[in-house]
């Protein structure tokens, strides 16, 4: 099933084992290190995104390379 319907409210205690949609929040910031948007009620979070996590998180998906790059700063003064 890979759709971009949201996942329910009963979806999401079921995942996060949390009742609060800051808690919620909390826990994929803190399991995936997302940010997920959210409202009043609930995090936001399509079923494709959560699949993606998922298989990211089994080794399916690599990771995006990271930016390791130094930054660059001028030496000339002005």
């Amino acid at each position: 099933m890979n759709d971009n319907t949201e996942l329910t409210a009963v979806e999401l205690l079921r995942i996060t084992g949390k009742m609060r949609p800051h808690a919620q929040w909390k826990w994929f910031n803190k399991e995936f290190g997302v940010d997920l948007p959210r409202n009043g009620e609930s995090v936001i979070i399509s079923r494709a995104l959560w699949e993606q996590l998922q298989a990211r998180r089994a080794g399916l998906i690599a990771d995006p390379p990271k930016n390791d790059r130094p930054r660059i700063y001028s030496l000339k003064t002005v």
